[in-house]
C-alpha cells in the first residue's frame, strides 16, 4: 500500500479485492473503470487530500475523491468509532460528499444520472439481512454509477423496491447533519420525512428532519 504522501491508484478495468491488514493513510486515491472491493477487517483507511469528499458506504468511513465503483465489506471502522449498530427498521444515512462537491464547483451536469459513488448491487443482501427500512444519500440515485451491468438500468432499484419494499431517500444535503454528529459524537437520531399526499404516488419531495 502506498504511503501517507502517495496517491493510491486502482485503475485496472477488472474486479479485484483489497484486503487490509493494517490501517494505512494515503494522500489521495483514484478509482478507474474497474470494481474495487475493500475488505477492511476492522481496519480503517484514511485519505488526507485537501480536496477530498467524505464517503460512508457499508457503514465504514473513507475520505477521498471517488469516480468509480466502491464497495466496503467491513462493518468495523465507522460503526465502532460512532458506537452504533444497524438493525431492523433503521434508516441508514449515507454521506458521499458528491452534492457538496457540486455546490463547491458550481457544476451539476453529471449529478443526475452521471457517474457517482454509491452502493453495489450486492448491497441488497446486506439490506435484507439487516432488515433496514431505508437508505438515504446525497446522490441522485443511491447506487453506484456507472451501473455494474449494461443489462439493466439501476439494477439495485429493481430488487430493493419491488422485492423488498425498501424505501430510499435521494438528493439529501447532509453536510450540516454530519458536522453536528461529529461535534457531539452522537450518530443516532430520530428521523422523519413526511411526503406530500399524492394518491397512487411512489415518490415525493419530503420534509426531512433529524431530531436528537
Amino acid at each position: 500500500m502506498p504511503g501517507s504522501a502517495d496517491n493510491a491508484r486502482f485503475d485496472l478495468d477488472a474486479a479485484y479485492s483489497v484486503l487490509f491488514i493494517t490501517s494505512p493513510t494515503n494522500q489521495l486515491a483514484t478509482f478507474g473503470n474497474g470494481t474495487v472491493s475493500f475488505d477492511l477487517g476492522n481496519q480503517t483507511y484514511t485519505l488526507s487530500s485537501v480536496a477530498s469528499t467524505s464517503l460512508v458506504v457499508g457503514a465504514t468511513n473513507l475520505f477521498g475523491t471517488f469516480d468509480a465503483h466502491l464497495n466496503l465489506t467491513s462493518e468495523g471502522g465507522a460503526l465502532q468509532d460512532q458506537n452504533v449498530s444497524i438493525g431492523r427498521g433503521d434508516f441508514v444515512i449515507v454521506r458521499t460528499g458528491q452534492m457538496e462537491r457540486c455546490l463547491k464547483e458550481g457544476e451539476w451536469g453529471g449529478y443526475a444520472g452521471g457517474d457517482a459513488p454509491g452502493v453495489k448491487f450486492e448491497n441488497c443482501y446486506w439490506c435484507h439481512e439487516k432488515e433496514i427500512a431505508a437508505i438515504c444519500t446525497d446522490t441522485w440515485g443511491c447506487e453506484v454509477r456507472p451501473n455494474e451491468t449494461k443489462d439493466a438500468n439501476q439494477p439495485w432499484h429493481w430488487v430493493v423496491i419491488p422485492a423488498m419494499g425498501l424505501c430510499m431517500g435521494e438528493i439529501f444535503y447532509l453536510k450540516e447533519l454530519a458536522e453536528d454528529c461529529a461535534k457531539d459524537k452522537v450518530y443516532e437520531f430520530f428521523f422523519t420525512g413526511p411526503p406530500l399526499i399524492i394518491t397512487g404516488g411512489t415518490g415525493s419531495p419530503i420534509n426531512p428532519q433529524a431530531i436528537k
